[in-house]
């Protein structure tokens, strides 16, 4: 989503080791699609406290009208589909 709202591909790493660095609550899980453990951050907090409080992020994110985390994640997924047909 982070790489969506940026336009390129993959998100900068800094992004990701902000979200590691993060106090936001989340659980380990087993994603069976990529064969590894990764985090499941809460839904809530994750935009409150990530996506919202990053400020270059939050001016996107007010720029392109994205109202929630689930029209987030709706966005990120019609862009990727569309970049790879």
């Amino acid at each position: 989503m982070v790489a969506y709202l940026l336009g390129c591909d993959k998100a900068p790493r800094k992004y990701r080791i902000q979200l590691q660095n993060s106090t936001i609550p989340s659980r380990t899980v087993f994603n069976y699609a990529v064969s590894r453990y990764q985090q499941d951050y809460d839904r809530e907090e994750i935009w409150k406290r990530y996506f919202l409080a990053l400020p270059e992020l939050r001016r996107i994110i007010e720029y392109r009208c994205i109202n929630s985390l689930a029209e987030l994640e709706y966005r990120a997924a019609e862009y990727f589909t569309e970049r790879r047909t």
